[in-house]
């Protein structure tokens, strides 16, 4: 989040999904009241993240949107990242996973992202840091990006 947080312009948007990454936002992201930020919390409606960025997208071409989420959330809607990657609407996602959630077996959702045609980086361990060129040349892909931290 600190990463985004040197990136974002006035005119991008960030979505944060699930209580646990909404506060993490409020902390980590620098002046958090003067960016175009929706917190989702724990919403009645699980997984629309991913659905929201996409809409986003669309009311504002302009804009980048990032999507900050988690694996419970994403299963509901993965298959967006088709709708993304087919009519141009690139989101550059982040995802996690809480540690009390992670089962045993895992689906593996880089693959995942790229078999829906968006391009994805493994991040595994967490000392393994992401650079601001390397969230910047997401920016480039007609088809999004995402990051998955699910494994750390």
């Amino acid at each position: 989040m600190r990463t985004v947080s040197e990136l974002i312009k006035p005119q991008d948007m960030i979505i944060c999904e699930g209580e646990l990454l909404s506060k993490m936002a409020m902390i980590h992201l620098e002046n958090v009241g003067l960016h175009n930020i929706i917190f989702t919390g724990d919403s009645p409606v699980p997984g629309a993240g991913l659905p929201l960025s996409i809409g986003v997208k669309i009311a504002r071409p302009e804009s980048r949107v990032f999507l900050f989420t988690d694996t419970r959330n994403l299963k509901r809607h993965h298959r967006e990242f088709q709708t993304a990657s087919r009519y141009h609407l690139p989101v550059t996602t982040f995802l996690f996973q809480g540690n009390k959630e992670k089962p045993d077996e895992e689906v593996d959702f880089s693959i995942l992202s790229e078999s829906l045609g968006v391009p994805s980086r493994r991040i595994s361990d967490p000392s393994e840091s992401l650079t601001a060129s390397e969230v910047e040349s997401s920016f480039d892909s007609l088809k999004g990006m995402l990051f998955d931290m699910s494994s750390c």
